[in-house]
């Protein structure tokens, strides 16, 4: 009995950490495609102002709107990333309480 109460807890465990590979897999795609969107936005503004097909404010809006695309991309993956530390942590202690209370 204490057997399959243990393999149903590495099941459960490999469980969890496949659903965090993933989401961090799925926060990593969103990062490489707002780093994508903010890149094409710098080098569509920069050659089309060297060009002077765009104006300073126009410039200006497609840094900003780069830049704001950067960020909702980076946000996500900070803060999934901190909240998957802080539970690995909470599931290494409670492994490490089970191991010493043997």
């Amino acid at each position: 009995m204490k057997d399959k109460l243990e393999d149903l807890d590495l099941k459960l465990l490999e469980i969890k950490i496949e659903r965090s590979r993933i989401r961090r897999e799925r926060a990593v795609i969103v990062f490489y495609q707002s780093l994508f969107i903010y890149s094409s936005f710098l080098f569509i503004a920069v050659i089309g102002f060297i060009n002077k097909y765009l104006n300073s404010q126009m410039l200006n809006i497609l840094v900003f709107t780069g830049i704001l695309a950067l960020i909702i991309g980076v946000l996500p993956n900070a803060i999934l990333m901190y909240k998957e530390e802080k539970h690995f942590d909470e599931l290494y202690d409670a492994f490490a309480r089970k191991i010493n209370k043997k």
